[in-house]
């Protein structure tokens, strides 16, 4: 599964939304610091990389966030035009 697909479903059931989209902003969403840190804990456990708190609010944007997580992984993303 794509990065980006996989970071949606966390999001979603973090924020309970329906869907998010790749450029809806995280705090925009309602997030708050709780939840900001159940996402770095989630990415923790699914992708066994570790980020901080800094980088949910440097790039809380679906989109950004996982070019974030893609360039600690090693993965290239996928162009967005799907």
């Amino acid at each position: 599964m794509k990065i980006e697909q996989e970071l949606a479903e966390m999001w979603t059931e973090i924020l309970s939304q329906k869907s998010v989209g790749a450029d809806d902003n995280f705090f925009g969403l309602g997030a708050d610091s709780v939840a900001v840190m159940m996402l770095v804990m989630r990415i923790e456990e699914r992708f066994a990389v570790v980020l901080d708190a800094g980088d949910i609010y440097e790039s809380p944007t679906l989109r950004s966030l996982s070019v974030i997580l893609s360039g600690r992984l090693g993965v290239e993303q996928a162009s967005a035009a799907t």
